[in-house]
């Protein structure tokens, strides 16, 4: 049932206005301004009627009062005075009164008055009922939109990242636009890299904390503390609002997401760091191989060399020594024969060598091959778009 206050120095128009009243309203009654003041917070009225001719302070002065109150601020106000002059009214209206009720008056108008505005008191409350919900739903959605374009950014630029240090300042970045304090561990193949929002690294216990919390455990919640868990990032959110439950919610939703990019950029920056130096190793020992190589040529050119000045010196001087000898021209060839049968084998075996050379010369230069190509997809894959890189330090709105 709507309340209706009576404000009203004469006791008889007070009981009066009960009497014709109180059959669809719950009345309370006041008998001076400065009462009704007081009264106004603890019931709450859905209209008022007051007086304006008052000892103390007058209708005028009620009504200005009443409208520095939060909860009367929009509370029907009909005036009740045997003054209905046009200033009158306008003064009455310029305080803030709703409708002006000449004494003496007739009950059907007064019924009639009251009935309509405390209609539209109540349909008044439900629109701001309606507006204020409406309010918190365009809030809510803002902020969403705010974190979602956030969570964006970083994805893209990650994409950018050269590094665990870069990417951790970019993630810890992010936590301190949403006014997160967090602490974060990377794991690399060289080992756990610790950060913190507040300084450099992060503190001795929040490391252990990193350390021993990271499992398989999406979310370890404890007091105002979440950390969210990826198989080589985790993140110690040490203020989570859980005294704002939609925000709270909305933080759970954003985290995974910008983790789980963090996480998928860290095992491609570990690739890159392995493959650098897969690749630098690979380049020295290219390197040591081809010295070789050039020395193990050059020292089989001069064997080669040797070799041939020798067989050729022996067979002259077999050839000159063999007619000395007494043999027959047949023992003298069949001597020369054999002799020029291992020339030629040594030959072969020579020849074999030169091939197997030529094979690692083969070898040499695939392997130079293989270093070149990788050495561009590496640098490739660190190539930023320079279009890409513009456009990903430029705030992202969602509507």
């Amino acid at each position: 049932m709507e309340t209706i206050l009576i404000i009203d120095d004469d006791t008889l128009v007070q009981k009066l206005l009960a009497r014709l009243l109180q059959e669809h309203y719950q009345v309370s009654l006041a008998g001076s301004g400065e009462q009704g003041l007081e009264l106004v917070e603890q019931i709450k009225p859905n209209i008022i009627l007051l007086d304006i001719e008052m000892p103390g302070m007058n209708g005028y002065e009620v009504c200005a009062a009443l409208r520095r109150i939060p909860c009367c601020a929009t509370v029907p106000v009909i005036f009740l005075s045997s003054r209905s002059s046009v200033k009158e009214r306008l003064k009455g209206y310029e305080v803030g009164g709703d409708d002006y009720l000449p004494k003496p008056f007739e009950e059907k108008e007064l019924l009639a008055k009251v009935k309509l505005l405390v209609e539209y008191s109540v349909e008044r409350q439900q629109l701001k009922a309606c507006a204020d919900s409406a309010q918190a739903t365009a809030v809510e959605a803002m902020a969403t939109s705010f974190e979602l374009g956030k969570s964006v950014r970083f994805v893209e630029q990650s994409y950018f990242s050269k590094g665990c240090d870069q990417l951790a300042a970019q993630l810890l970045n992010f936590c301190s636009d949403l006014e997160l304090s967090a602490a974060l561990m990377i794991k690399t193949r060289r080992g756990p890299h610790f950060y913190s929002s507040t300084q450099g690294s992060a503190a001795p216990l929040e490391q252990e904390i990193l350390a021993l919390l990271h499992s398989n455990q999406r979310f370890v919640d404890f007091g105002q503390r979440t950390q969210v868990n990826f198989k080589q990032v985790a993140l110690l959110v040490k203020n989570m609002p859980k005294l704002n439950s939609s925000r709270y919610g909305r933080i759970k939703d954003v985290l995974p997401f910008v983790l789980g990019a963090a996480d998928a950029k860290t095992r491609v920056l570990d690739a890159e760091r392995a493959l650098g130096v897969q690749r630098a190793e690979l380049g020295a020992s290219i390197a040591t191989v081809n010295m070789s190589l050039e020395t193990l040529s050059e020292a089989f050119n001069r064997s080669l060399e040797a070799v041939s000045s020798t067989m050729s010196a022996l067979i002259a001087q077999l050839s000159f020594e063999l007619r000395n000898m007494g043999m027959d021209a047949d023992q003298e060839e069949w001597v020369l024969d054999k002799v020029e049968a291992a020339a030629s084998q040594i030959s072969e075996c020579i020849e074999g060598n030169v091939n197997a050379e030529r094979v690692l010369a083969d070898v040499l230069s695939l392997l130079k091959k293989i270093t070149s190509e990788q050495d561009r997809i590496l640098r490739e894959s660190l190539k930023s778009d320079s279009l890409l890189e513009h456009n990903s330090a430029q705030d992202i709105e969602l509507f």
